[in-house]
């Protein structure tokens, strides 16, 4: 058996090393043209969940497994409370294998904190506190998220299958580039 880990467990644990705060930031959209940052937005780079691939002699298929549980463990403890954090799927090729596990593993969520990440207001009260934007994992506030509709995401994303999730002003601005 042929087992690739595709986002280190190191990632996961430490958020410190995976989102970098960007003012401007040069990008090349699908027209050709440069875009940078509008004032106000700052860029995450979401860290993934593990996506395992691995190769099936008896059946000849490559099988990919998605951790879907959001939020990273803490001193050994699981938060999904029992309920199925795997999901699978088979291919007949390791690349396509290897893309689906990338495409689908959903961003950790970092922890919530005081404050939101973009525009840095401290959260007052649990009514109107934190939320985590579905689509990279960050702590906002909800002046900072946009509605989307869930089926904007994969569905590893959306585990509660909600028909609106919350997402970051950032990725619906990038989303809205491409």
């Amino acid at each position: 058996t042929k087992e690739v880990l595709l986002s280190p467990q190191s990632q996961i644990n430490s958020f410190e090393n995976c989102h970098y705060h960007f003012h401007t930031v040069s990008m090349t959209a699908s027209s050709g043209q440069q875009l940078v940052l509008p004032p106000g937005i700052r860029l995450h780079t979401r860290c993934l969940l593990k996506a395992y691939v691995n190769h099936s002699k008896s059946t000849g298929l490559w099988i990919t497994t998605i951790n879907t549980e959001e939020y990273p463990q803490q001193k050994g403890k699981s938060r999904s409370k029992g309920k199925k954090c795997l999901k699978a799927f088979s291919f007949n090729n390791e690349f396509e294998a290897k893309e689906t596990a990338y495409v689908n593993a959903p961003p950790a969520m970092m922890p919530l904190g005081a404050n939101c990440y973009n525009c840095d207001v401290k959260f007052k009260n649990f009514f109107r506190g934190p939320i985590n934007c579905r689509n990279c994992g960050v702590c906002i506030c909800k002046n900072c998220s946009v509605k989307w509709h869930g089926s904007m995401v994969p569905e590893t994303y959306n585990k509660k299958k909600a028909k609106k999730i919350d997402v970051c002003v950032t990725c619906d601005y990038l989303a809205s580039c491409f």
